[in-house]
This record gives C-alpha cells, sequence and structure tokens, in this order.
C-alpha cells in the first residue's frame, strides 16, 4: 500500500544516519546529516530503484493458483500468526513486491509496505539489506 495517512514521516529516521526527517521540499530530509529523499507518487524514495521491475511470471500476483509451494507455505504462515494482531496495529511488510499477501493486510490501515522497486502498492522505497528508515520500535508487526 501508498503512504497511509497517518503521518508516518514522523517514524521515519534517515538511514545513513538514523536522524529524524522532516518533510522539505516535496520531499524528506534529515534534521542531522541533511540527506534528501524524494517523494513521488506517494511513495519515499530512500534509494533510486532499477529502471526496470523483475520479471512477475504471475502477472496478477494475488493469484494463487499461479504461486510455488513456498509461497502458498509462506501465505498460510502470515495469515495465521496475523489473526492475533490488532487491527489498528502499525504493519510494515518488508519485501512486499507486487503485494502478493494485500488480502492479508487489508485489515491494516497503518501498514507500510517496502520494497527496493516501486510497486503500485509499496509506500516505501528502500534497500532492506540496510538499515531500514525508521526508528526503533515503532512497528507492532
Amino acid at each position: 500500500m501508498a503512504i497511509q495517512r497517518e503521518n508516518f514521516f514522523e517514524y521515519y529516521a534517515c538511514p545513513i544516519c538514523s536522524g529524524g526527517l522532516f518533510p522539505k521540499d516535496s520531499g524528506l530530509s534529515c534534521k542531522s546529516c541533511g540527506k534528501k529523499f524524494r517523494v513521488a507518487s506517494e511513495k519515499v524514495f530512500f534509494i533510486e530503484p532499477p529502471e526496470n521491475a523483475p520479471e512477475d511470471p504471475n502477472n496478477d500476483p494475488a493469484n494463487q493458483a499461479k504461486w510455488s509451494n513456498w509461497r502458498k507455505a509462506n501465505y498460510r504462515y502470515f495469515a495465521e500468526e496475523l489473526l492475533v494482531v490488532p487491527d489498528g496495529a502499525r504493519i510494515l511488510d518488508l519485501g512486499a513486491g507486487p503485494s502478493q499477501f494485500r488480502n492479508i493486510f487489508s485489515r491494516f490501515p497503518n501498514l507500510v509496505s517496502v520494497d527496493f522497486f516501486p510497486y503500485e502498492k509499496v509506500g516505501v522505497v528502500a534497500d532492506i539489506t540496510a538499515r531500514l528508515p525508521f526508528q526503533d520500535s515503532i512497528v507492532d508487526a
């Protein structure tokens, strides 16, 4: 999902120095190191993504009939684990890709999806193998 109505920028942190971020010039700027991050199409870009999307052999990422056994098992795991998470919880979908599990997350209005590529439902474009651009302890699941 794209950035939610909640002011999530208040929960971002600079992935370079961990400083707080504030809105400036149609983007976000770090209060500590001054690094600027662009915001476009309701997405915050902490990295510049590759020019072409990774190939999606399924075309419709939510079509479970085309999923591998591994993805089906992942889906069942998340569906079960998230049953105990309250609807109002802040959820971070890390490595969201083209949002295959969107129906599991649909009940969470405070969802932020993160990936290295700006897929339609991704709100934060970041390197998920590096320091994440969030303050500590701001998500519930």
